[in-house]
């Protein structure tokens, strides 16, 4: 947000604050690890082509739940790491984390602390709800998965929406990701990375990174020939 990114002929200057004072950095390439839906703040640095492209990609909003509960209200086995739903109309939930399961420390011995998914490409309009409102359809569907009798005995403590959390791989998808890179490609020094690209998971937007570092260190090292052939 406080990063301004401005081109010149065949360089980049960076400009942004650090301990109150202004730093200007020249580099040879950018890297945008950033949401696509976020790419048209810095569209003015590559052709507007490309620009087209990281807009249609689809995001669709996620809610994140936490909850808390007693042991005891739980009828279900929490050995485990939680569990994903397969897409039913009647349903919204997505798929829960036993959070106290993976994190023991963080939670009394006596107390589980759920944290629940809701939202995607089937259910929109999440985004749209009160927090009570998501609140009590996580509750009343947990509640029926892990067979805990009143959904009132799940304290919820967080709630966070995420407007832009999935990309959707739409058709064409592919065709959009083979020109991104066919520009990381190019001498233009402007490279991208995230979970738009290729999977939508971390190890997958890892993979996705290390393929960027490997595209701008064969661009820097043709950018010093270039820098030795003007020396000479």
């Amino acid at each position: 947000k406080d990063i301004e990114i401005s081109r010149a002929k065949d360089f980049f200057i960076v400009t942004f604050k650090a301990n109150n004072k202004t730093i200007n950095y020249t580099t040879n390439s950018i890297l945008f690890a950033i949401p696509a839906n976020r790419m048209n703040e810095y569209g003015y640095l590559f052709p507007d082509e490309y620009l087209s492209d990281f807009k249609s990609i689809e995001y669709t909003p996620i809610a994140t739940v936490t909850q808390l509960t007693d042991k005891s209200n739980i009828k279900t086995n929490l050995d485990g790491f939680g569990f994903l739903c397969t897409y039913e109309v009647q349903k919204k939930l997505l798929g829960t984390i036993w959070t106290s399961s993976i994190f023991p420390d963080r939670v009394k011995d006596d107390k589980a602390i759920l944290t629940s998914f809701i939202g995607g490409a089937h259910f929109k309009k999440i985004s749209e709800l009160k927090e009570e409102e998501i609140s009590n359809i996580v509750s009343r569907e947990l509640a029926d998965v892990l067979r805990i009798s009143n959904s009132d005995l799940l304290k919820t403590i967080y709630i966070r929406v995420y407007e832009h959390a999935i990309p959707e791989y739409n058709m064409g998808h592919l065709n959009t990701v083979t020109r991104s890179e066919k520009l990381m490609d190019t001498k233009y020094g402007i490279f991208f990375a995230g979970n738009y690209l290729r999977g939508i998971s971390i190890n997958d937007t890892v993979k996705s990174s290390k393929s960027a570092v490997e595209r701008i260190k064969d661009f820097l090292k043709t950018v010093v020939k270039e820098e030795e052939v003007l020396a000479k």
